[in-house]
């Protein structure tokens, strides 16, 4: 049982579709390195599973409930992630959705209950995790640890300032990325007046920030800049048909 468990920890979303056989790979090679003595003459055995472990919908089999998951993974890790060559094979083996949830690099600091797996400061580990989750390391949680930036401008070519911006930035620049080329444009503008005459509370219709806000706009001391990433219409998809 413990093969199917862990084969389904390590898939994509942790769930497996007994009719498919998309899981067989990683089966394999779990079966290859820890439980070559074990026969899995049928592997729709995923269905027979506990039902106090797992849940099916449809030909969909999936953990019962997250902290089962955790469980699972507590137990993959005390018995197969002995020896550094074990933490590469898991790195090369599990789905980028596992490694972007379990694992983090070696200077990364977890919040309180926050379950990890720290990969150490070695080049060929660090190297597998950037090769595995490609850009989408730079939505990755542990890219507040600037030891790993350096190396992911390096291997990835993804400029050093991108990894400064927040969270929906760089989540904005990796769909973007995976489209392809992006026009953008930019332009600035200057909000300039007389001591409140409004300028600030402009701004902020603009922004489209909601009535409470705007209401309680107080005025601004010096000068402050603010940025705003927009989507530009094509001119079909104005306001075609609409009369005066």
């Amino acid at each position: 049982m413990r093969i199917l468990l862990y084969c389904l920890l390590l898939v994509d979303e942790y769930t497996v579709n007994i009719e498919e056989n998309s899981y067989s790979t990683t089966l394999d090679k779990l079966r290859d390195r820890y439980f070559k003595e074990e026969k899995l003459s049928n592997e729709k055995r995923f269905a027979d599973l506990p039902e106090e472990i797992i849940q099916r919908k449809d030909n969909n089999v999936m953990f019962k409930s997250d902290d089962i998951r955790h469980d699972v993974m507590y137990a993959f890790v005390a018995e197969c992630l002995v020896k550094d060559i074990d933490l590469e094979f898991f790195l090369n083996t599990a789905s980028g959705h596992v490694i972007t949830e379990y694992c983090r690099s070696w200077d990364y600091e977890k919040s309180e209950g926050e379950r990890c797996l720290y990969v150490p400061k070695m080049p060929k580990m660090l190297k597998s995790v950037i090769d595995r989750l490609q850009l989408d390391i730079i939505r990755y949680c542990s890219i507040s640890d600037r030891g790993i930036r350096d190396k992911i401008t390096k291997r990835l070519g993804v400029p050093a300032e991108i990894l400064e911006w927040d969270k929906e930035a760089r989540k904005r620049y990796v769909e973007y990325a995976k489209r392809g080329t992006l026009t953008v444009h930019h332009a600035r503008g200057m909000i300039v007046g007389c001591a409140g005459a409004g300028k600030t509370t402009l701004l902020k219709r603009l922004l489209r920030c909601s009535e409470e806000e705007i209401r309680n706009v107080k005025s601004t001391e010096g000068l402050k800049v603010h940025q705003e990433i927009f989507k530009i219409c094509d001119k079909t998809n104005t306001l075609e048909g609409k009369k005066d």
